[in-house]
């Protein structure tokens, strides 16, 4: 099992379009079963089947997000903290308004951290790869 180092608190953040949920509960159920752990939005960041008095107690000590945090901070956040990005990639995840800016965050950290930490796994074939807009294309 890799070993988490630094400011590391997962070993995988796991982007994937709505449609790709069930696909990706089993990809975290299962590096989970084997001792790793997956940072899964929206899973990870939901509160809305929780109270009031659960969320303003309880979810500081379960997760390391606060209440009322824009989801764009949380994804960078997520990223930041994991040691890899799994990308599920379908036409969904592609038209997803959060895809375009987890590639991108997933890119800076492959940079800067000069090592391979992008996964990419191709779920659904797709024609229209154009959908993704590469900053410096």
């Amino acid at each position: 099992m890799a070993k988490l180092e630094g400011d590391e608190k997962y070993h995988a953040f796991i982007a994937h379009g709505s449609s790709d949920e069930e696909t990706a509960n089993d990809i975290a159920k299962n590096l989970e079963a084997k001792g790793l752990k997956c940072l899964l939005p929206p899973r990870d960041f939901s509160v809305s089947n929780w109270s009031l008095l659960s969320v303003t107690l309880l979810l500081p000590m379960i997760f390391d997000f606060q209440p009322g945090v824009p989801i764009i901070n949380l994804i960078v956040q997520g990223i930041k903290e994991s040691q890899k990005v799994i990308l599920l990639v379908s036409l969904t995840f592609l038209k997803s308004h959060f895809a375009n800016f987890e590639v991108a965050e997933a890119l800076r950290k492959t940079y800067s951290k000069k090592r391979a930490t992008l996964i990419p796994i191709l779920i659904e074939w797709v024609r229209h790869l154009k959908l993704i807009k590469v900053p410096f294309e």
